[in-house]
Order: structure tokens, then C-alpha cells, then sequence
């Protein structure tokens, strides 16, 4: 897979490799799934580290863990922030962290992934497809 270099992407060189991270972590199933929401009891969060996956939490700390989406994932593991502001303005990175496609709210790690290594590299997360199974 040829992936699209951070100015293709208009992102920043940390930023690209800070996804690039985020896509082997979520291909090499260190990470699972977790509903938000209902009493989570556990071991105590430890910053920079990313427990579970859900879309609908940038960065979440419970007692059994960090939550995190892909921009999170992202995020905690590489210590590269991705400003609201640089979201906004790159229309194809935001629909990759705030999908239009409402079922990617519910993504799996492996759909994510998908979705991130389509980003990468075409530009599009390209949800629809991503999701299928």
C-alpha cells in the first residue's frame, strides 16, 4: 500500500506518522471494543495509554481504562495533537475522526482501521466501505 505524504493529506509530518502509529495498534488487535456508558469498574487509566476503542470518545479515562476513537488512539500514542482548528479546515481528516456515515459511529477497531488505511492512502476514509464486513 502506497500511503499519501503528510502534504498530500495537508497534515503535519507527526500528525501522518502519529496515524500511521494508530494503524498498526488498531491492525494488530491490541485494542478493543467498548460500549460508553454503565458503571466500568477496574484498574485506574494510565495516561498516554489506550485501552479500548469507540468512536464516540476522543479520549475518555474510567477506571478500567482509556477510551479512545481514532483521532484519540492517535493522540495518546504518539503524544501529536490534531487542533480542532486543523480538523475543521481539512474536510477529508474530519469525516475520518466525525464520520457522516452514521454507522461508523459504531465501528470496530478492524473497521477503523480500515477506514484510517484508506485515508491514508487515497485521502478518503471512505467509510461505506470500511464497514463492511
Amino acid at each position: 500500500m502506497q500511503l499519501k505524504t503528510a502534504d498530500e493529506l495537508r497534515l503535519t509530518e507527526e500528525q501522518r506518522c502519529a496515524l500511521v502509529k494508530a494503524l498498526a495498534f488498531l491492525r494488530e488487535d491490541k485494542i478493543k471494543y467498548r460500549p460508553l456508558g454503565g458503571p466500568i469498574l477496574g484498574f485506574k487509566a494510565k495516561k498516554g495509554k489506550v485501552d479500548y476503542f469507540n468512536m464516540r470518545a476522543w479520549v475518555r479515562e474510567y477506571e478500567c481504562g482509556t477510551v479512545c476513537c481514532i483521532g484519540g488512539t492517535a493522540q495518546a500514542l504518539s503524544g501529536v495533537s490534531f487542533p480542532n482548528s486543523d480538523v475543521f479546515r481539512n474536510r477529508n481528516l474530519h469525516n475520518l475522526f466525525y464520520p457522516s456515515n452514521q454507522k461508523a459511529w459504531n465501528a470496530t477497531p478492524q473497521q477503523a482501521a480500515r477506514a484510517v488505511s484508506n485515508y491514508l492512502s487515497t485521502g478518503r476514509a471512505s467509510w461505506e466501505k470500511a464497514m463492511r464486513n
